[in-house]
């Protein structure tokens, strides 16, 4: 997120080299021609799991001739995380939807036209989605085809078969799914041990150090009701904002309590003022016996083709009149960078050589052709 705010401030473009979960890799599309920017990026356990750039080429030498108000690493997703979607908290979602309404009233018009409820955490009233952005289909399934494209059906069905028996043995282990076995050295730490996931111990781990920076008051006997107030910053310039906790309903003015369904950091400290364990109030979702029985599913390994038994019931007989000519059919599909690789040629302008357009939108000729009016 923050190489795509560079680059649209700097009115330039990157392409991505390596993307893993712990590394990020980026340069240049003009370093063939001499620009020496790149960056490579690495989230360390040194970093308590922060990003930290371990490799940076210099800044960029090359300029960018199609300079325009929109950028093609400006995407919804982009805008959504970036201003409005990830805000837990309803007057700052409202407040940042206002100035976004000022920059670009066509673009306010459209999001209108899409229920709060669907894309943004705020308005999540009930914590639906677990603080998820997206709970789309489509959107999930990219990641399990990716790479996958232009297979048989045949491939294309097996390959996504053993990526979601992946996805589920990844889940299942990183909640304590896999319990002690005959093979004991593949057994899972944190199988028997703990109650609750890892993912949800480091979450209420930070806001307890958070919490530790507030104060709060009781305003009812039955301990159900709080105003805690934060502590302000002057290094970071962040905090002294005041905000309501109610133990009972579960409910912060932050929005944090209510959309990812455990304790935020003002909850936090609101039970430990009255001496109430905060994981009381974690969702059963994050329990490891319910992520055990979410990714309990039964899977089987498909064999081998020569094994399946003959079926004699009815067959399907293709239609004559639709059997495709000879030779490869030609593909549909817009490519895009994420088509390119390393090693491959990208198109050129036929007017002006440069890439990431053609000679039918090139900025360039309109304006050759005023000059030469």
């Amino acid at each position: 997120m923050d190489v795509k705010h560079y680059s649209m401030n700097a009115h330039q473009t990157f392409v991505v080299v390596e993307s893993a979960q712990r590394v990020l890799s980026v340069k240049c599309p003009n370093s063939n021609e001499g620009c020496p920017w790149k960056l490579r990026a690495i989230m360390s356990s040194k970093l308590n799991n922060k990003w930290g750039i371990k490799k940076w080429g210099g800044r960029h030498t090359c300029t960018n001739p199609m300079l325009s108000q929109d950028h093609n690493k400006l995407d919804s997703e982009f805008i959504c995380c970036c201003i409005l979607g990830y805000t837990t908290n309803k007057h700052k979602f409202q407040r940042r939807l206002e100035r976004f309404r000022d920059v670009s009233p066509e673009i306010c018009r459209w999001i209108d036209g899409i229920s709060l409820e669907k894309w943004a955490i705020a308005h999540d009233e009930e914590g639906r989605r677990y603080g998820h952005m997206t709970t789309n289909l489509s959107e999930a399934i990219n990641k399990v085809l990716k790479g996958a494209r232009n297979l048989p059906i045949t491939a294309l069905v097996k390959c996504t078969y053993a990526r979601l028996v992946e996805y589920f043995l990844q889940s299942g282990a990183g909640s304590g799914l896999l319990l002690p076995t005959p093979m004991g050295p593949h057994c899972h730490p944190y199988a028997l041990d703990k109650r609750y996931c890892q993912k949800l111990m480091d979450a209420m781990e930070t806001n307890q150090e958070q919490a530790s920076f507030h104060f709060v008051r009781m305003y009812d006997y039955e301990c159900t009701r709080f105003e805690v107030d934060e502590i302000f910053n002057a290094v970071t310039q962040r905090g002294g904002k005041v905000f309501n906790v109610f133990l009972t309903e579960k409910k912060c003015e932050c929005g944090v309590f209510q959309a990812y369904r455990y304790p935020c950091s003002h909850a936090i400290a609101a039970c430990a003022h009255v001496r109430i364990d905060s994981l009381t109030f974690v969702d059963a979702a994050y329990i490891n016996e319910y992520i055990k029985a979410a990714y309990s599913s039964q899977w089987f390994p498909l064999g081998s083709d020569e094994n399946i038994e003959p079926n004699n019931g009815p067959r399907i007989l293709p239609d004559e009149t639709m059997i495709r000519a000879k030779g490869r059919p030609k593909s549909t599909r817009i490519r895009n960078e994420m088509d390119w690789t390393e090693s491959q040629r990208r198109q050129r302008c036929g007017h002006c050589r440069r890439e990431r357009h053609n000679r039918t939108n090139c900025p360039m000729l309109a304006e050759d052709v005023m000059n030469n009016v």
